[in-house]
């Protein structure tokens, strides 16, 4: 419960700093890696919550 909890906390941090960082980028490539990004990090958490 207590991993959820800093995942829950953690995920708006991780997407916003994303979207801090993809600001600067020319063209469509920022969003596309901040979508991977995302992805990877909810990946990894769910993973862990299953205990893979």
């Amino acid at each position: 419960m207590r991993r959820l909890a800093c995942a829950l906390v953690l995920l708006p941090v991780l997407v916003l700093g994303a979207g801090c960082r993809g600001e600067g980028a020319p063209g469509g490539s920022g969003v596309d890696q901040q979508v991977n990004d995302v992805e990877s990090t909810l990946d990894a958490i769910e993973s862990e919550m299953a205990g893979d």
